[in-house]
């Protein structure tokens, strides 16, 4: 099975706040049934955290503007690791 993986910013940055962490929003679907993905984890290497999806899929993290390799692992799915790239201020759909 394959997973989506869908980033969304909660706001967007200006200049004077670009450097500084910011909130985004992730999901976590099935590629093939679009169904969230439940209690997957997502592991960020730098800054170094992992964090929990909840039962809908969904997920949030603080991060600075740059590029980010992430690492997803959920039971009956294979790990899947995905670069992502200015995370601030765009909408992202990645199939992982």
């Amino acid at each position: 099975m394959k997973f989506y993986l869908i980033l969304m910013p909660l706001w967007f940055s200006s200049s004077s706040l670009a450097l500084q962490a910011q909130p985004v929003e992730i999901t976590v679907i099935d590629s093939e049934s679009a169904a969230p993905i439940a209690n997957a984890t997502i592991k960020i290497p730098e800054p170094g955290r992992t964090i929990a999806v909840d039962a809908e899929g969904n997920a949030s993290i603080n991060l600075k503007p740059g590029k980010y390799a992430l690492i997803l692992s959920s039971v009956g799915y294979r790990t899947k690791t995905i670069t992502v790239t200015d995370v601030d201020g765009i909408k992202t759909k990645l199939r992982i």
